[in-house]
């Protein structure tokens, strides 16, 4: 899904905050509906392109590098979550959108959640996938309860943090997609089945992995919960999780959807913390399907 797609011409800068922020914009731009899609650390919007396709058939499509990621410029005010869900805020107000739907992957669901409580006249509906991760935000606050409640997590996260700043040479990549192997070796914390992904969606998710904006991101949560205020979300929300996803627990679900008045979780066997990429076809049936819905 999405392999065959020229995105160069969807892509576009926009001045937010004081500095360039790139996306791709696909889809019909007189849609009635416009979803925005927030990738993880490390990341880019690359990691959304098994699932746009889908997507940009019901709705005009906005897949954003968060500020510090991808393409995009550091924020000149530094990084904090609050400070990209309030970037995204300015984007949409930029180019002259109302009120969007959400979908969230790992840290981008943060930045959703973020979204959803700071900027609540924004969002329509939320979709987190490998996400949320309140036990891992926890950490800076809590580390001997969440070290000893969720060490899978936290290892996992350790293993994350040596390499998550680091471009990945373009050769690099391609070893990482051309061998089985290689990936069983380097994914298997994060993906429930590495030798199963097609060698060209790897290749195309890791053009743009690592960030500046990837360790200040994550120091933020030294400053300030971006857990906070989870209750104010009023959007409804749909998790999309992985059962085999080592980041976002089944205890952080449930603790979230305790706190949240509207949420309904879909569970996708077989998967791990990255279901667009993992499960693209399963995955863009659920979230089409809670966007649908009135």
């Amino acid at each position: 899904m999405g392999r065959e797609v020229e995105w160069e011409s969807s892509e576009r800068t926009v001045q937010v905050g004081g500095a360039d922020l790139r996306l791709v914009d696909v889809g019909d731009p007189d849609a009635e509906r416009v979803v925005v899609l927030l990738h993880g650390i490390a990341a880019s919007w690359r990691w959304f392109t098994p699932v746009i396709p889908a997507l940009s058939e019901r709705a005009r499509v906005l897949a954003v590098d968060l500020p510090g990621f991808g393409r995009s410029a550091m924020p000149p005010g530094g990084l904090t979550f609050d400070g990209m869900a309030a970037a995204v805020d300015e984007l949409a107000d930029r180019l002259g959108l109302g009120v969007v739907d959400v979908v969230g992957h790992s840290m981008g669901s943060i930045v959703g959640t973020r979204l959803a409580v700071d900027h609540p006249q924004r969002v329509r509906r939320l979709v987190l996938t490998g996400g949320p991760v309140l036990a891992l935000t926890d950490l800076p606050r809590h580390p001997f309860r969440t070290l000893t409640s969720e060490p899978r997590a936290v290892t996992t996260l350790v293993k994350q943090l040596a390499t998550i700043g680091l471009p990945l040479p373009a050769a690099a990549a391609s070893v990482v997609a051309e061998s089985a192997l290689v990936r069983r070796v380097l994914m298997r914390g994060y993906v429930a089945r590495p030798a199963d992904l097609p060698p060209d969606v790897v290749r195309d998710v890791m053009r743009e992995l690592g960030a500046r904006g990837s360790l200040p991101a994550l120091l933020s949560a030294f400053r300030s919960d971006p857990s906070a205020g989870l209750e104010r979300i009023c959007a409804p929300t749909l998790i999309v999780r992985g059962a085999e996803d080592p980041l976002s627990t089944a205890r952080d679900v449930e603790r979230f959807a305790r706190t949240v008045p509207d949420v309904r979780v879909v569970t996708l066997d077989g998967v791990g913390h990255w279901p667009q990429i993992e499960a693209p076809e399963r995955f863009a049936r659920e979230v089409v399907g809670f966007l649908d819905e009135e």
